[in-house]
């Protein structure tokens, strides 16, 4: 870079334009790049020079440098750096840099803002979610926030409690609105983007088969995740080649809730009536009106198992 020179200007962060605050109030301590300027914050003052050229090249090497105390690359940024995809040599250099055990195992919550306006969410999670040792808080972008959590002696049930726990948390302090996807188990830091991955699949697949729960684990979303995978008018084409029109039955609220129970409790008649406040009597003539309209009978497996494909077919 011999021979060019650039402007760098010292900015208070009241200076900053507010389209780099806004950006700086999730990003926390990662460059902002706006209108051609690249700003880096340096300690309790932000610095801006080009993006491009010789300005690009020092940006790089500020966050090179970072880990022998000449930088600005905070742990964050190293999972972010991570979560998004770089190669395993990479990740182990930045594992190494900030002294972080790559034998644990350890697994992604992701959490997404539902609510219209999204800024603040990281800072408001740092706030909000207790953290335990080898657990790292990301700022992925304005409504998304992942946690990159060790994995519990309880495994993924307690995960899901925990994730339970902080969105609770999360609603009643700061009336946030939020859904959360769990990614599977990783033994090795390396590999944690594939569970980033599959935390941001288990939410997206929430939204699409509008499913209730909060928390989302990409484990037990097998059947969803195959569905998943058929084009939308494949879908279409096998649930009207059983059903036909979508029969009025299965458009009723006092019945869709009734099969829905009735899966959640394994096709238990019992257990049904008692979730559903009903009498025995008056849930065996909802199921049988469903085989009368359907001509699935979902008192046995075969068919209950071809009735919940077809509702998750849409």
């Amino acid at each position: 870079m011999e021979g060019q020179s650039f402007l760098v200007q010292v900015l208070k962060e009241n200076e900053l334009p507010d389209a780099v605050k806004r950006e700086a109030g999730f990003s926390g301590d990662r460059p902002v790049t706006w209108s051609g300027q690249l700003y880096m914050r340096a300690g309790e003052e932000w610095i801006t020079f080009p993006a491009q050229g010789a300005g690009e090249w020092l940006a790089h090497r500020l966050t090179e440098n970072a880990g022998d105390g000449r930088g600005i690359m905070k742990l964050e940024e190293a999972g972010r750096k991570l979560l998004s995809g770089c190669d395993e040599v990479t990740a182990e250099q930045l594992a190494r840099r900030f002294g972080i055990r790559l034998e644990k195992e350890r697994c992604v919550i992701v959490f997404e803002n539902r609510a219209e306006e999204k800024s603040g969410l990281f800072s408001q999670l740092q706030e909000l979610i207790p953290s335990e040792e080898g657990d790292l808080l990301v700022g992925m972008d304005t409504g998304t926030t992942a946690l990159i959590k060790v994995m519990p002696d309880g495994g993924m049930e307690e995960i899901a409690e925990y994730t339970r726990a902080a969105i609770e948390s999360a609603e009643n302090e700061a009336g946030l609105q939020l859904k959360a996807g769990i990614g599977s188990c990783r033994d090795r830091w390396t590999r944690l983007a594939e569970s980033y991955e599959e935390a941001c699949l288990a939410v997206r697949i929430g939204e699409n088969f509008h499913l209730p729960e909060q928390v989302l684990v990409y484990e037990t979303l097998f059947l969803e995740r195959l569905i998943n995978e058929i084009p939308e008018k494949r879908r279409r084409e096998l649930r009207a080649g059983v059903l036909g029109k979508t029969p009025d039955v299965l458009k009723t609220p006092e019945i869709t809730e009734t099969i829905r129970s009735f899966f959640q409790n394994d096709l238990s008649a019992s257990a049904t009536a008692r979730a559903l406040f009903i009498h025995r009597n008056t849930l065996n003539y909802r199921l049988e009106r469903i085989r009368q309209e359907t001509g699935l009978d979902i008192r046995r497996f075969r068919d209950a198992v071809i009735l919940l494909i077809l509702m998750k077919l849409g």
